[in-house]
């Protein structure tokens, strides 16, 4: 037992596996806004993986996912009912495959566009946060890869 061990937080347990971690990660998969429809889990960082590869794959719309701007966090914003669509749906929209392309490895209709954190316009310290588009990004370093 180490002298500074009393510092350590206590391990919690995941919901999903029962094993302890010392930090878990909350996950609601049905999270829209500031609504939640069901009780958000704790999971440990295996079962999180694990749970969002399978709700990733049930999900049939199609997704554009921006780097997060927190070191773990992602958030989620649907195409529609959007108030900030000007500057957040649209720009992303940009991004989105067109309906027939399918990737070059299985040859299934891509879903996913992944972005990285280039594609935000600086709004200033505490402005909100918009997007730019695909048009209007061309001559930046924004990478974009559809799967």
């Amino acid at each position: 037992m180490g002298l500074f061990d009393f510092l350590k937080p206590e391990p919690k347990l995941c919901q999903a596996c029962q094993r302890e971690f010392q930090k878990l990660h909350k996950y609601n998969s049905t999270y829209y806004k500031y609504q939640t429809h069901n009780t958000p889990r704790m999971l440990g960082t295996d079962c999180l993986l694990k749970q969002f590869k399978i709700d990733l794959f049930n999900f049939k719309g199609k997704i554009v996912f921006v780097e997060p701007l927190l070191e773990e966090a992602y958030s989620f914003t649907k195409f529609v009912d959007e108030e900030a669509k000007k500057f957040v749906v649209e720009p992303l929209r940009s991004f989105l495959p067109s309906q027939d392309t399918t990737c070059i490895k299985c040859n299934k209709l891509m879903r996913f566009t992944w972005v990285t954190l280039d594609v935000i316009k600086d709004t200033g310290r505490y402005g909100p946060i918009q997007y730019k588009s695909k048009e209007n990004s061309l001559n930046t370093n924004i990478s974009a890869q559809n799967i």
